[in-house]
């Protein structure tokens, strides 16, 4: 039997996930109960292995007149839930310039419902691509060391049963607020990939921040996959990395790896699922 390490935590609903081993549901408490969100913080959020880290680089070169930082990104746009297990979460209120985050909070930990004024910046990604992405990640990394196969962890990922929780409760409970209001981006992955010109222009203009041409190419060419690959600063996990690791947290950066994971059996199943799902929300992923 498949094992890994976790923390199960519950929302303020009372449903139950499972999360990072290094995190508690005193930490989780304390994110929903003391912490502050203001007006202008802006939130990246995503559902693991969706595209968090690219969104970190864009954000960051939007708001940094297309220069990299020299330090890694979770220092200057924190992971809330690591970043409140180790420091607490005092320090986010002694930040006087706008503050950006990552997260991978389901909408029910309330973040948005804190501060509605606030911007959430939303990525979801096919979930096949999605679900081999999350397999190796959670292979790699060693405070969670999962030391099953691909066939036991995608029997795990259909039923809800990793960290964070369900693919299709996070993704569409975020998509359905997201038509009620203003003040949540929903963006795709795969759109990304094939337009990531006009995502950064969208970007700008939700977090208010004109990008001109100038800044835009900066941007792209920062943001690029080869380039963020190459940087400790975009691609290092803070030290979670099994030293024996074959890849690191970026690893392909493209659509349609799924094919290779998948058989025949599993897909039909996974498929039967997310029709069932899916139908009727109005959101539709690319999976080529």
């Amino acid at each position: 039997m498949s094992t890994y390490n976790y923390t199960i935590i519950e929302d303020p609903q009372g449903n139950k996930f499972k999360i990072t081993s290094f995190m508690t549901q005193e930490v989780i408490d304390s994110i929903i109960k003391k912490f502050i969100v203001r007006n202008d913080d802006v939130f990246i959020t995503t559902y693991p292995r969706s595209g968090t880290t690219w969104m970190q680089q864009i954000v960051y070169l939007i708001t940094h007149q297309g220069i990299e930082s020299d330090k890694h990104l979770e220092i200057v746009i924190p992971y809330l839930e690591r970043a409140s297990a180790l420091d607490g979460i005092k320090k986010f209120d002694q930040m006087a310039e706008r503050r950006y985050f990552k997260t991978h909070l389901p909408y029910t930990f309330n973040l948005y419902q804190k501060n509605p004024n606030a911007k959430f910046i939303y990525i979801a990604r096919n979930p096949k691509d999605c679900a081999v992405s999350l397999y190796y990640f959670m292979v790699n990394n060693y405070k969670i060391a999962y030391d099953g196969k691909w066939d036991d962890f995608f029997n795990l990922f259909i039923m809800g049963e990793v960290i964070y929780g369900d693919w299709f409760n996070h993704v569409l409970n975020w998509w359905s607020k997201s038509r009620e209001t203003d003040n949540i981006l929903f963006l795709k992955y795969e759109d990304m990939q094939n337009n990531l010109g006009e995502i950064i222009k969208k970007v700008g203009s939700f977090i208010n921040i004109q990008v001109t041409q100038e800044l835009l190419d900066k941007v792209i060419s920062n943001s690029s996959f080869t380039n963020m690959s190459n940087n400790s600063n975009t691609n290092l996990s803070w030290a979670a990395w099994r030293s024996e690791a074959t890849t690191k947290p970026l690893r392909k950066g493209m659509s349609g790896d799924w094919k290779n994971y998948f058989t025949l059996e599993q897909n039909s199943i996974f498929d039967e699922i997310y029709n069932k799902k899916m139908t009727g929300t109005g959101l539709n992923f690319d999976f080529e």
